[in-house]
């Protein structure tokens, strides 16, 4: 897959992602292969997002339903992980080596 059309997949989440929650979202964060510009073909695109108040598991549904449907769109995978910005701070407080990876190497979008 050419980067432009993975790039542009990554734009469409987000911006359904703001359609549907508003200012709800938080963050949206590239990180893995594909922030350190490593990614092949084969590769998924890791994304972390993180909204206000509460993330329940029906909530992260219709972000991976939505997900879903700009994969199928742009045949690409997108490995998603969703947070409450509540729960990322205190996280971050904690440090796992997960967040931390994701802080150092994502990229903002």
């Amino acid at each position: 897959m050419e980067i432009w059309m993975m790039h542009e997949a990554v734009l469409e989440l987000k911006k359904r992602l703001r359609h549907r929650y508003g200012d709800r979202l938080v963050r949206f964060i590239v990180f893995g292969s594909y922030a350190r510009g490593e990614h092949t073909a084969d590769s998924d695109i890791d994304i972390l997002i993180t909204l206000t108040g509460q993330v329940d598991w029906n909530l992260e549904c219709e972000i991976l339903h939505l997900t879903y449907e700009i994969e199928l769109e742009c045949d690409i995978i997108m490995d998603i992980k969703v947070y409450s910005e509540e729960e990322l701070l205190h996280t971050i407080l904690g440090v796992t080596p997960f967040m931390e990876n994701v802080m150092r190497e994502g990229i903002p979008v």
